[in-house]
């Protein structure tokens, strides 16, 4: 969690694709200062904001709801479920092991054959959120909106986007 104490570091940047920010802290770890992310968001940028592939539109999104972490994965529209197990097995879950309980959209990738199988192997719980259900996903919801309403304030003062 952050310490609202002390001052907050906001790096950004964008490219043709989509643009990032990231809020940087201070914080104590094994009694050393270490700066790093707590908060992160990516979006892409809509066909209508720029003309490239519309396959390259896609983030999975994790939220960590214990220790609130956001990790935002960019991948491709036409992905499959291999494809996206393969992500999250070689971004997330190899650095931070396994997780005990996943809740998830009810995506064709998630609902495979395949993801049912993973889980059964790993001994995991795959849940599914319930539509129009915000209780469920609200700290995922929360946290976009929430970064998003600074990047809009960061641009709103003029402020340019470098690489």
């Amino acid at each position: 969690m952050p310490d609202w104490n002390i001052p907050f570091k906001f790096y950004i940047d964008a490219c043709g694709d989509g643009l990032g920010a990231a809020l940087h802290q201070v914080q104590i770890i094994d009694d050393k200062p270490t700066e790093g992310p707590f908060c992160y968001i990516s979006r892409q940028i809509k066909p209508t904001e720029a003309r490239y592939g519309a396959s390259q539109m896609e983030c999975l999104f994790i939220v960590d709801r214990y220790i609130k972490t956001t990790i935002i994965l960019p991948c491709h529209k036409d992905d499959t479920a291999m494809d996206t197990a393969r992500l999250l097995w070689n971004r997330v879950i190899s650095h931070t092991g396994l997780f005990k309980n996943i809740i998830s959209d009810r995506d064709p990738k998630f609902t495979s054959a395949l993801w049912t199988n993973l889980h059964r192997f790993f001994e995991t719980k795959l849940s599914f959120l319930t539509a129009y259900h915000p209780q469920t996903d609200g700290l995922a919801e929360r946290m976009i909106q929430t970064l998003e309403d600074m990047i809009r304030r960061f641009c709103a003062y003029g402020l340019e986007f470098k690489d």
